[in-house]
C-alpha cells in the first residue's frame, strides 16, 4: 500500500508545484503591464506639470517684456524730445543743414502739437493737412 500512494503523492507534489508557478509567472506578467500603466500616467502628468511650469515662466518673461517695452517708448519719446530740442537750439544758432539732419530720425506722429510745429520749422517743411470736417 505504501507504493500506490508514493507516485499519486508525487504526482501532487508536481501538480501543486507547477500550479505555485503558472500563479507566479502571471503575478509577474501582471504587475509588468501595472508597472507600465503607472509609467505611463507618471509621464504624462510630469508633462503636464512641465507645460504648466514652461506656461507660468513664459507668463512671467512676457510681462517683463511689456514693462520694458513701456519703459523703452517712454526713453524713445524723452530722447525725441531732447533731440528736437537740439535741432531747434542749431536752427536759431544758424545752422540749417545740422538741424535737418538731427531731425530726420524722429517720428513726427508721436510729437505733441508744440513739438511738431518746432519740427516743421526746423526742417522747413509745411504741416501736413489735417481732415477737418466741413460746416454746412
Amino acid at each position: 500500500m505504501a507504493a500506490n500512494n508514493q507516485p499519486s503523492g508525487n504526482k501532487s507534489l508536481y501538480l501543486y508545484t507547477a500550479l505555485i508557478f503558472v500563479v507566479a509567472i502571471l503575478l509577474i506578467i501582471l504587475s509588468f503591464f501595472a508597472m507600465s500603466n503607472r509609467d505611463k500616467q507618471m509621464n504624462e502628468i510630469e508633462e503636464t506639470k512641465s507645460i504648466t511650469e514652461k506656461a507660468s515662466v513664459l507668463s512671467e518673461e512676457n510681462k517683463n517684456l511689456a514693462e520694458e517695452i513701456v519703459a523703452l517708448k517712454s526713453s524713445n519719446e524723452k530722447l525725441s524730445t531732447d533731440l528736437l530740442n537740439i535741432a531747434n537750439e542749431y536752427y536759431a544758432a544758424g545752422d540749417k543743414d545740422k538741424a535737418k539732419e538731427l531731425t530726420k530720425n524722429i517720428d513726427t506722429e508721436k510729437l505733441t502739437d508744440n513739438q511738431k510745429t518746432i519740427y516743421y520749422t526746423v526742417t522747413e517743411q509745411t504741416p501736413a493737412p489735417t481732415a477737418t470736417p466741413k460746416a454746412q
